[in-house]
């Protein structure tokens, strides 16, 4: 077989890779299915919003690998519509879920604050914090596309098996708009990441009463924080060292003219992948699974399986399907269970109660470390329906996951496409 013969052969063929990335991606489409219904039903904005990216991710995913999943340019698929729609997607995903994680990080961090102790937030506490989720979730990523418009040098550019890829202008702007927000977010979750790993160590007495005062359990936090702190000890590195590849060498001076140029900006580039698959896709893929194993196993999720069984008539399949079990049996399932051990590390010098009273006593006290003089405040309350705080907290689980983007340097020269 000559070389050519062999190179055909190469770049025709169907990548495993490519299979194993449509099917990694389908999988996780169903797995994030219920989490979402289960959280829109609760109508937990935050966390319903991320899995649906989570999804949307998978999705695009799952059909790029079946069109592109080879490097024979002449057969592919030009991309028009979808690529426009998904290399948007995925310049929005770059700050929109490392904003998320903080979201959920400094509402964690808050229930550890025993300065800001409060049983039922008011209305317009209630508001300041749908603002805030909304503006960091919403506005953001909106921002984002915005000024990837600014630095957009050619329409995108199309990589095998991976498909599409947003493309930027090797400038200066392009540093401060798209490459910078992403890694600045990922720095200030894990500053809120070893808030609350300080504030444990300190409050680990209390940790029950805090808990309590904001309507949660330790179940509950203890998902919330170490899926935030998975995705904060996964990702961050990623994100670091995306800064330094993508980090300009020798950035051109920006030129309106010379990026908006139409003839030169709707060129597209083909890019072979040589079978092998963008790290981020990876990411999107793992950050599936991630929220389907800490919020698709509990005892919420396993009642609404149960719920779908018997409605769909399928009785004998509820049975296997026990809702009687506590909250914490996530973490407590199997002899080596992962997230017993890390659930056990976490609680190993807490000793402390579970509080499954309707009538709870709460006492505050300033460390006696400090200068400030104590101060005790003791008082009883019936926490009743009008009590319940419908944060992300409240609304008994919360995820979050980082999306890492990818994206091509300004691809006029050295790289073949057409028009």
């Amino acid at each position: 077989m000559s070389s050519m013969d062999f190179l055909k052969v190469f770049t025709t063929n169907v990548y495993p890779l490519a299979i194993v990335l449509g099917v990694l991606a389908g999988l996780v489409v169903l797995l994030t299915i219920p989490p979402l219904i289960w959280h829109s039903r609760h109508r937990n904005f935050a966390p319903s919003f991320l899995i649906a990216c989570i999804l949307v991710n998978n999705v695009f995913n799952l059909v790029n690998a079946a069109i592109w999943h080879n490097d024979k340019f002449n057969t592919w698929f030009s991309g028009v519509g979808w690529c426009d729609l998904h290399t948007k997607i995925i310049i929005a995903n770059s700050t929109a879920l490392p904003a998320a994680t903080l979201c959920i990080l400094k509402k964690l961090a808050d229930v550890m604050n025993t300065k800001k102790i409060n049983l039922a937030p008011s209305e317009a506490q209630q508001r300041r914090r749908a603002i805030f989720e909304g503006a960091m979730c919403g506005g953001i990523p909106a921002l984002t596309m915005f000024l990837h418009f600014i630095v957009q040098s050619t329409r995108y550019s199309i990589v095998g098996i991976s498909g599409c890829t947003p493309s930027i202008a090797n400038t200066w702007i392009s540093v401060f708009f798209i490459i910078l927000p992403p890694a600045i977010l990922a720095l200030v979750n894990v500053y809120f990441a070893v808030m609350i790993m300080v504030r444990l160590r300190l409050y680990r007495t209390r940790f029950d009463s805090l808990l309590q005062a904001s309507s949660t359990t330790k179940s509950r936090f203890l998902r919330l924080y170490l899926l935030s702190l998975t995705f904060v000890l996964a990702i961050f590195p990623i994100q670091i060292y995306l800064l330094f590849v993508n980090w300009p060498k020798h950035p051109n001076p920006f030129n309106w003219r010379r990026i908006h140029n139409y003839e030169e900006w709707k060129h597209i580039a083909y890019i072979p992948s040589l079978g092998v698959v963008l790290v981020d896709r990876w990411v999107q893929v793992a950050c599936g699974f991630l929220v389907f194993i800490f919020f698709g196993l509990g005892k919420e999720a396993k009642d609404m399986y149960k719920s779908w069984a018997l409605a769909l008539g399928l009785e004998r399949l509820s049975r296997f399907m026990p809702t009687k079990k506590s909250e914490t049996a996530l973490f407590t399932t199997g002899r080596f269970s992962v997230f017993g051990k890390a659930r056990g590390l976490l609680l190993s010098s807490f000793s402390t109660k579970d509080h499954e009273k309707t009538t709870a006593t709460k006492s505050t006290a300033s460390d006696s470390t400090t200068d400030v003089e104590m101060q005790t405040v003791t008082h009883t309350t019936t926490i009743t329906s009008e009590h319940t705080d419908r944060s992300l907290l409240n609304d008994k689980s919360d995820n979050a996951v980082v999306s890492v983007v990818s994206v091509s340097r300004d691809s006029r020269k050295g790289e073949g496409g057409r028009t």
